[in-house]
C-alpha cells in the first residue's frame, strides 16, 4: 500500500503540490477561525469594560448622596438617587461579571426590607461590595471593601468597625464572593 502511494507521487509531482497547498490551506483556515473567535471574545470584553468603567463612581456618587439623606434625616431614596440607582442596576445586568450580579441582585431584594439603621449600612456595604467587585472585574485588583468606611466616616474605628467587618464577612461569604474581599 506504501509502495503504491509513493509510486504515484514519483509519477505524478503535481500531486505533491496540490497536497501541500491543501494542508496548508486547511491549517491557515484553523488559524484564522482561532483568531477570528479570540478577537470577537476581546471585543465582547472590551464593550463590558467600557459600559462598567464609571459604574464604581457612579456608585461612590449614590453612596455619598445616600449619607447625606440620612444625615438629613431622610428615610427614603430622593427621585435622583432613584433613577441613579436604576441606571446603575440596568448597566450592571448587561454588562457585569456574574458575580457583580449577583451582588446587585441582593442588594435589590435588600432594599425591599424595611428602612432602619442596620439596613442601611448594609446597603452602603453592598454598594461597597459592587464597588470593589467591579473594579476587580475590570483591573483585576482586589481593595477592601471597607475602604470607604474609613475614608468618610471618621470614628469608623470606633464606632462600628466590628459590625462593619462581621457584615462584609457575612455577605462575601453568603454571596460566595472573591476570598480577597474578606476583612
Amino acid at each position: 500500500m506504501m509502495k503504491t502511494i509513493l509510486i504515484f507521487f514519483q509519477e505524478n509531482e503535481w500531486a505533491i503540490s496540490i497536497l501541500i497547498t491543501v494542508i496548508g490551506l486547511w491549517i491557515t483556515s484553523r488559524n484564522l477561525t482561532k483568531n477570528f473567535k479570540h478577537e470577537i471574545r476581546k471585543t465582547k470584553q472590551e464593550v463590558s469594560i467600557n459600559e462598567m468603567q464609571s459604574v464604581p463612581y457612579d456608585l461612590f456618587l449614590l453612596m455619598e448622596d445616600m449619607s447625606e439623606e440620612t444625615k438629613k434625616g431622610s428615610e427614603k431614596y430622593s427621585k435622583k438617587n432613584f433613577q441613579a440607582y436604576k441606571s446603575i442596576l440596568a448597566k450592571i445586568l448587561c454588562y457585569g461579571s456574574y458575580d457583580a450580579i449577583r451582588i446587585a441582585i441582593h442588594t435589590q431584594r435588600n432594599s425591599y426590607n424595611p428602612f432602619s439603621e442596620s439596613i442601611q449600612w448594609t446597603m452602603l456595604i453592598l454598594y461597597s461590595l459592587l464597588i470593589v467587585q467591579i473594579k476587580f472585574d475590570i483591573t483585576g485588583t482586589v481593595i477592601s471593601p471597607e475602604s470607604y468606611f474609613r475614608i468618610k466616616i471618621s470614628d469608623y474605628e470606633i464606632t462600628m468597625k466590628n459590625d462593619v467587618r462581621s457584615e462584609i464577612n457575612r455577605l462575601v461569604k453568603l454571596l460566595a464572593l472573591n476570598k480577597g474581599f474578606l476583612v
